[in-house]
Parts: C-alpha cells; sequence; structure tokens
C-alpha cells in the first residue's frame, strides 16, 4: 500500500511539473508575442531546465543575442549550444547559430573563430538536409566575403621603423594629396590565388542556393555582387534578369540593376532602374537616398545655422544637380547617376545592420560619394611580425588610389568597419603612413569637396564655337545664335565619323541652374565635301545673368563635344546708340540662305567661329547698329574700323576695301560717313588684310552718331595667317 500511495505521488509530482513546464512555456510565447522578452526569457528560463526541452533554450538564445549587453549577447552562445545538444537535428537551431556567429564575427574583435564555427554549422545542416538553400547561400555569401577580403590582397613579411612614419603636418598632408601612393612589392605575399579559390566557392554555393529555391532573392544579388566586383558585368546583369517577374516591385533588385547597367556604361538603362527603385522606396527610403546622402556635397549651399523647410532643401538639392549635369543634351544627368550608383555601391558593400548605419554613412562610404570608385584598391592584411625585439602588430589597410592622391582605411578591430587611417587610434600600426584621418577631416573635405570624371558612352571631342547676340524683333528678348565648326580634317572629327549625323543643343539656365531656354536640333545629313563644315544654331531669350551650355552628340559612336559656362544675355531694349556682337565670317550672301548661316531678315551670314582666317579664305565682318536717331527719315553715322596687333601700342590703319551696306537692296560702296534710311542699319564688310603680317589682331568697330553725337564702340580678336 505505501509503495503504491509512493508511487501516486511521484507520478503526480512528474504530471504536476510537466503541467507546470507547458504553462510556463505558453506564459513565454504570449509575453514574445507581446514583445515583452524581458518576461518571456524569465519564463522560458523556467522551462529551459528540463533538458528535454530545446525549444527554450533557443528562445532563451534568440532573446540575449539582439541585447545591447555585451556579456548577455555572448551569453546566448551557450544557449544555441544546449539547443543543438538537445535536438542536433534541427535545421532552425543551426541556421541561426550561424547568423549568431557571423554577427560576433562582426560586432566582437576578439573572437577570432566565429567565422570558421559558422561554416560548421551551415556544413551540418548540408549534412542533414543537401537541399537546404539557406545553408548554401550562407556559406556563399562567407565565401565571397573571403573573395573581397584576398583580391588584390598582400601581407608584409618585414617591418622597417620607416613603415611607421606618419605624415601628420599640414604641409605634408598637402603634399600627400597631390600624389599617388604606389605599394611596393618588396617583402610582400600576393593572396590572389586565395581570391580566386574564394570566388570559386562562393559561385558554386550560390548557384546551387538559387537551384534549390529559386525564390531565394539575396542569393541572386549576391552572386551579381561576386560578378560585379570581379568586372563581370553582363553575368551580374543576367543573374538579375531571372528575377524581374519575381521581385519587380522591389525597390533594392532594382537598384542593383541599375548599379550593374551603370558599370556596363549603359546609363539610360541605369537610370531606368533607378527611377524605377526610387519609385518603389518608402518616404523615408526616399529621404535617405535623394537628400540624406547628398548633404555632404552640400557644404558650401547650406547654411548651418539656419533650418531648413523640405521645400528649401530639395530646390537646392535640385539646383546642386542640374548644375553639375555634365552633358544637357541626353535625357540623363550623369552626374546624379554617377551619385546613385555610388549610394548603392556604399549601402551594398559598408553598411553595418549590426551597428544601424547605412553604407553611405561609413568612412568609405563619405569617400566613395565624395571621389567616386578608385582606380585602383589595394589591402594590406593584418600580421604579427617579429622584429627581434618586439612583436608587432600591423592593422589590416586598405588603400584606395585616386588619379592624383591616395586615402587609406584602417580595420581596427577585425570586424570588417574600416575607418580613416590614424597613427593615434590604436596601438597596433596601420600599414600606410598619411594620416588620412586628418587629411579628410582638416583638409580635403574643405579643399576638394568632391571629385567627378564624366565616362561618357563615346569619346570626348572639340569643336571652336562662339556665341553672337543681337537685338530682336520680339521686343525684350534678344535673338542669340551659337556658330560652330567641324574640321573632317581632323582625326577626331572625321566626316566618316559624322555619317550618320548628330544632335546639337543650346540651353540656357538661370543662376539658379533652374532651365529657362533651350534648342536642340538633329541634323541626319551633312552635305558639305569642303574639310571645314560650318553651322549655328538658334535661341530666343530674355536678358539676363545664368548658365549657356552648347552641346553635340555623334550618333554612330556617342561621341560628344560639351562646353558649360556663365552667360550674360545681353538687353538690346534701351532705345540708346548700341552695336551688335561682332561676327567674323567666311561667307555673306544677300538674298541667298546659305546652309548653316545666321540669318538676319535678308543677309545670310556662316560664321568662322574660329576667328582664324589667311589668304586663301575671304574674310567678312557682319555687325548690326541700333538706334540711329533720324532727321527727316534719313540717319546720318560715321563708323571707324581699326586694326591693331595684339602686343603692340600702334594702330595699323584703318582696314581697306570696305564694301556694303544694306540700303533699299543695294550694295554701295562706303566711305567712314554714309547716310541710310535705316534707324537699325545691319553691315557686312570685307576685309582685305594681305599686306598685315601674320598674328593676333584686334579689330575694333566704332560708330558716331553725328545727330546725337553719342558714339559706341565693339572688338574683337581674329589670327591672320599666311596660308
Amino acid at each position: 500500500m505505501i509503495k503504491r500511495i509512493l508511487l501516486l505521488v511521484l507520478i503526480s509530482s512528474v504530471y504536476h511539473c510537466q503541467t507546470s513546464q507547458k504553462s510556463n512555456y505558453l506564459k513565454a510565447v504570449e509575453s514574445l508575442k507581446g514583445k515583452d522578452t524581458l518576461k518571456a526569457l524569465q519564463y522560458f528560463m523556467l522551462v529551459e531546465e528540463d533538458d528535454s526541452i530545446a525549444e527554450a533554450s533557443f528562445q532563451i538564445a534568440m532573446i540575449l543575442k539582439n541585447n545591447n549587453d555585451y556579456y548577455k549577447m555572448n551569453e546566448a552562445d551557450d544557449y544555441f549550444t544546449k539547443a543543438i545538444d538537445k535536438d542536433p537535428n534541427n535545421i532552425k537551431y543551426r541556421l541561426e547559430y550561424g547568423k549568431y556567429l557571423e554577427m560576433i564575427d562582426v560586432k566582437v574583435r576578439d573572437d577570432l573563430t566565429a567565422r570558421k564555427r559558422a561554416r560548421d554549422q551551415y556544413e551540418k545542416v548540408i549534412e542533414i538536409s543537401p537541399a537546404n538553400s539557406s545553408a548554401y547561400f550562407r556559406m556563399g555569401r562567407l565565401a565571397y566575403n573571403d573573395y573581397l577580403d584576398y583580391h588584390n590582397s598582400f601581407q608584409k613579411e618585414t617591418f622597417t621603423t620607416g613603415d611607421n612614419y606618419f605624415i601628420t603636418s599640414a604641409s605634408a598632408r598637402s603634399k600627400l594629396k597631390e600624389q599617388q601612393w604606389e605599394v611596393s612589392q618588396d617583402a610582400q605575399l600576393s593572396f590572389e590565388k586565395e581570391a580566386k579559390n574564394s570566388f570559386d566557392v562562393a559561385e558554386e554555393y550560390l548557384k546551387l542556393a538559387i537551384k534549390n529555391d529559386s525564390l531565394l532573392y539575396d542569393a541572386y544579388t549576391t552572386l551579381a555582387g561576386l560578378y560585379e566586383d570581379s568586372g563581370d558585368y553582363p553575368k551580374g546583369i543576367g543573374v538579375l534578369n531571372q528575377l524581374l517577374r519575381k521581385k519587380e516591385n522591389d525597390f533594392s533588385y532594382h537598384a542593383t540593376l541599375a548599379f550593374l547597367y551603370y558599370r556596363l556604361n549603359e546609363p539610360e538603362q541605369s537610370y531606368s532602374e533607378f527611377q524605377k527603385a526610387i519609385a518603389l522606396m518608402t518616404n523615408e527610403e526616399k529621404e535617405d537616398f535623394l537628400i540624406g546622402s547628398v548633404k555632404i556635397l552640400l557644404q558650401s549651399f547650406l547654411d548651418e545655422k539656419k533650418q531648413y523647410s523640405e521645400n528649401e532643401l530639395n530646390q537646392i538639392v535640385n539646383s546642386y544637380w542640374n548644375s553639375k549635369d555634365p552633358l544637357v543634351i541626353t535625357n540623363v544627368n550623369e552626374r546624379l547617376l554617377e551619385h546613385f550608383a555610388r549610394v548603392t555601391y556604399a549601402n551594398l558593400r559598408f553598411g553595418s545592420e549590426a551597428k544601424n548605419i547605412k553604407g553611405w554613412q561609413s568612412d568609405r562610404g563619405e569617400t566613395l560619394i565624395r571621389y567616386g570608385f578608385p582606380s585602383k584598391k589595394i589591402r594590406y592584411r593584418p600580421n604579427t611580425i617579429d622584429t627581434g625585439i618586439k612583436f608587432i602588430r600591423l592593422i589590416k589597410t586598405d588603400i584606395w588610389v585616386y588619379n592624383n592622391f591616395t586615402l587609406a582605411f584602417t580595420d581596427q578591430f577585425l570586424t570588417n568597419q574600416f575607418q580613416f587611417n590614424s597613427p593615434y587610434t590604436s596601438k597596433a600600426i596601420p600599414q600606410y603612413p598619411g594620416n588620412t584621418d586628418d587629411l579628410i577631416k582638416l583638409d580635403m573635405r574643405h579643399t576638394k569637396p568632391e571629385e567627378y570624371n564624366p565616362n561618357f558612352k563615346g569619346p570626348i571631342f572639340r569643336v571652336p564655337y562662339k556665341a553672337y547676340q543681337f537685338a530682336s524683333s520680339d521686343k525684350g528678348k534678344t535673338d542669340l545664335y551659337v556658330g560652330y565648326q567641324i574640321n573632317f580634317d581632323d582625326t577626331a572629327t572625321t566626316k566618316e565619323q559624322f555619317a550618320q549625323g548628330y544632335e546639337v543643343g543650346l540651353f540656357f539656365n538661370d543662376r539658379n541652374f533652374n532651365r529657362k531656354y533651350e534648342k536642340k536640333e538633329t541634323i541626319s545629313k551633312i552635305a558639305v565635301n569642303e574639310a571645314l563644315y560650318n553651322n549655328s544654331l538658334y535661341m530666343q531669350a530674355v536678358p539676363q545673368s545664368g548658365n549657356l551650355a552648347f552641346e553635340m552628340m555623334r550618333k554612330k559612336d556617342k561621341g560628344v563635344a560639351a562646353y558649360h559656362g556663365k552667360f550674360n544675355v545681353r538687353s538690346f531694349k534701351d532705345a540708346e546708340l548700341q552695336l551688335s556682337d561682332l561676327v567674323f565670317a567666311s561667307q555673306i550672301e544677300l538674298e541667298t540662305k546659305l546652309v548653316g548661316s545666321i540669318q538676319r531678315k535678308n543677309i545670310s551670314v556662316v560664321p568662322n567661329p574660329t576667328n582664324q582666317f589667311s589668304n586663301s579664305a575671304r574674310l567678312y565682318l557682319y555687325y548690326e547698329i541700333y538706334n540711329l536717331k533720324a532727321r527727316n527719315s534719313i540717319t546720318d553715322f560715321e563708323q571707324i574700323i581699326t586694326l591693331q596687333k595684339k602686343g603692340e601700342d600702334g594702330v595699323l590703319g584703318s582696314v581697306l576695301s570696305v564694301v556694303g551696306l544694306e540700303g533699299k537692296g543695294n550694295k554701295v560702296m562706303l566711305t567712314s560717313n554714309y547716310q541710310t534710311q535705316e534707324q537699325d542699319a545691319q553691315m557686312y564688310l570685307q576685309l582685305d588684310m594681305g599686306k598685315y603680317e601674320p598674328g593676333s589682331y584686334q579689330i575694333t568697330v566704332t560708330i558716331k552718331d553725328k545727330y546725337t553725337g553719342k558714339t559706341v564702340s565693339a572688338d574683337s580678336e581674329i589670327e591672320w595667317r599666311e596660308r
């Protein structure tokens, strides 16, 4: 009887214990659902004492790993291990433990085994479940990180005191800023073989991840990133295009694809994908991508003491990008597109989810935003060297080489969170002599805030051009012409290169780079046989100060010529005596419209924008006089044309063989004094300079209105040659 009672008591006790554990577990789950992790942790701790309940140990580990307290976060390791010991074949436990170890690898500098232990967990998952795509993906990503770590990396085997010399003075920093720093190959080991092996492993695992789960988005983007970093952009695009229907509403998909198109130098496709990405972003993501990432470039545009409204800030940013557009004639702002690519790459490579840092906010990210992609990247791997006196610990150091300066970053804590190189931040030794931290913060942010070198699809060529301004028949406006010349004898501008025609454009922006006027033309065929092809472009504008852009793009090879600068549109509204700009021309005709000419009423003027002439070609001068006073419908004025060789004080004399004034449709020979019925007179003159020696000359036109006594002058320079 006593034994039976004891047995009943024992059974009752076990039942009560099981009931209690189940109750505590349910309370823990409810607390977790209610986001009360502290209470959930307490209940899971009570349940965890039962060695048969692995889930409690796992949940405790998941709670502790997100703790900001280093020791509690580190304690999660024990509970992951307990959970796996209780349930060795549980794939979920091993995958989450591996992710946790990857986080420890980034956050904890003294845990040098975390990455290897993470791999061990993923390998075990693949052993248990050979088709587990998540494990293949994590293994592939780890191998990808190894590829990035080994590619273009070296390790020093020796150390000299010169290696630890730091350039810290302002004058030395200034000198360093204008130089490149080349890696010496002495006493170094290359890790390119390891990089190749890591690439192959990463590619294999990521392909297996996609094979076993065609919807695993991260595997596609990581594989595309691997191809991008190896320079195989078409392969990266091919991988992402497999996702089009599956991720067409995901902004990061379009941003990554846009970046790869950019690297492939397909700006229009890149811009289109970026626009899709931006349209899919939340307001917060748009603010970060479009505004936040630009602020570091706006030092000269923003007043630090002023609070800007959203509208004001947007206007400043838009004006900034408009001012930086290197090729207005295209549908893409190439400088803005470059910025999008820089931000996207920085966020893909340099961000830290663990520390809630966007990639562009990191030191390497800021550098990329400011100066773009370096021409060369070099990594010095960490190492400990025995000098015979003491052991020297060398910090992992990334070196970015630009066209005329070099910057370096150090991974002080072996967590891949690189910071500007400095001799003051660690007892270990950076492997670069320049103090990048001081160089950036004390110098380059102010003296060299950014750098951008356009990478157009076609070659850059030059065409001579010149702007000419006249009074318009539309009162209050100005007729603006740009004459330009293409030299087919120049190897950069042969006629064959223009065989498919070209686009040409004239664009005027106000001081804030808001577009005010533009004129674009498409020239489909060039119907001239001469070596020099002259043409002009016409636009009307209201008088104001702003910025003018003249651009040309060939259809055949996308070659471009682009000229931007400040420009004042002249005003001819006043009733005072005025002169138009002087036009030196190679041909002028009355009543005949010449191809490519400046058309002023019935006069066609073919400008020579080079202002270079010789005996083998005629030299004409065209200009217009405005607001001459008339008496009895007749104006009376004096014209003085002087010629002066540059660098000499003396006037050489009046130009001979001056002809041409349009008076009632007749050509007349002119003297210095003459009368006409026109208050706004059109003048064209043929200049004979055959008796003058070659050189640069200034030609000045002075008009004196005899009725008012007022005078007005205009001048320009020409180059006179023997041939």
